[in-house]
């Protein structure tokens, strides 16, 4: 799929962190001699609506060797608070020149490329602020994604106060019309 209109700049940012509560580690996970956020990693690597790929991870220890397979793939690595995943978000943004960003969680290795650009693109010809295929759900578990621009995030980190919101980023965006 190609874009049709001007050069658009997309950064994807993924959050992800080893100290899972639920299942430590799952990021890093092997899975058939690799670490399972090196498929997502290539998947998104093959999608052309994308500039950029950064990788939002908090700044334990713990995360040093996810922050070495990001780099790896070429990936853009931006270290932040363990809870606090809006502002690690507000940081890839201040990192990138990108006006269009993607949330893609790691636990979601298979992210389709193809469909991501579709959603990509429905996002500059719809001409909103925030998109998403997951509210209400549309595709399996796994194929998450949202878009939103650079002023959306900006103006959800100026003012959201809820910790519980900045810990999953975007329940703002949708809330707040």
């Amino acid at each position: 799929m190609t874009l049709n209109t001007v050069d658009h700049q997309c950064a994807v940012i993924v959050q992800a962190r080893t100290g899972s509560s639920r299942l430590p580690g799952k990021v890093i996970a092997d899975l058939g001699g690799r670490p399972l956020i090196s498929f997502l990693f290539e998947r998104l690597q093959r999608c052309e609506a994308v500039s950029c790929i950064l990788l939002a991870t908090t700044d334990l220890e713990m995360d040093d060797c996810l922050c070495e397979i990001a780099m790896e793939h070429g990936v853009t690595v931006i270290r932040g608070p363990v809870h606090d995943v809006l502002t690690r978000y507000a940081m890839a943004a201040e990192a990138t020149s990108a006006q269009t960003l993607v949330r893609v969680t790691g636990d979601c290795p298979f992210v389709d490329p193809d469909l991501l650009s579709r959603l990509i693109c429905d996002f500059y010809s719809k001409r909103v602020d925030y998109m998403c295929n997951n509210y209400p759900p549309t595709y399996p578990d796994g194929l998450d994604l949202e878009v939103f621009s650079r002023e959306a995030l900006i103006r959800t980190q100026a003012e959201c106060a809820s910790s519980e919101q900045r810990e999953h980023v975007t329940p703002w965006m949708r809330e707040s019309g």
